[in-house]
């Protein structure tokens, strides 16, 4: 699966072993995403942890790419067209280590996603540009 943005393009592949249902990838322009779009893409709590965050700007677009990310490797899974209210990331990633995602318990009905922790994501920078990576087990 692939991914494109700024003249720039990655790619990710994986062999499914281990439960490995699921991969996705976003790259999107760092601090791209403006606060007064917050509500609409960012949880309460997603925005909470983005303001204490020391890059509030940042860390918004790390949680943006995220979701991008899980949303491309849920839907070949469950098909589900999700909002980016339906799904909460548990802490900002930052490359450093794994943040889960999760949908929400009423975005949702009983299915293959409906589970408290349905993956991980991982960040990084190419250079002004947030790569985000989700894995769904």
């Amino acid at each position: 699966i692939g991914t494109h943005a700024a003249g720039v393009c990655v790619a990710v592949a994986a062999v499914a072993r281990g439960g490995l249902t699921g991969i996705g990838i976003d790259l999107e322009r760092a601090r791209a995403l403006e606060q007064g779009l917050w509500p609409t893409v960012l949880t309460q709590e997603e925005q909470s942890m983005c303001r204490q965050s020391t890059d509030p700007a940042l860390a918004a677009s790390f949680i943006f790419s995220s979701k991008e990310a899980m949303f491309k490797a849920q839907y070949p899974i469950a098909g589900l067209e999700l909002e980016f209210l339906d799904v909460e990331i548990d802490r900002v990633p930052t490359g450093v280590d794994l943040a889960a995602i999760r949908v929400l318990d009423d975005a949702t009905p009983a299915g293959p996603l409906n589970r408290d922790a349905i993956g991980e994501v991982r960040t990084c920078f190419v250079g002004d540009l947030v790569v985000a990576v989700a894995v769904i087990c």
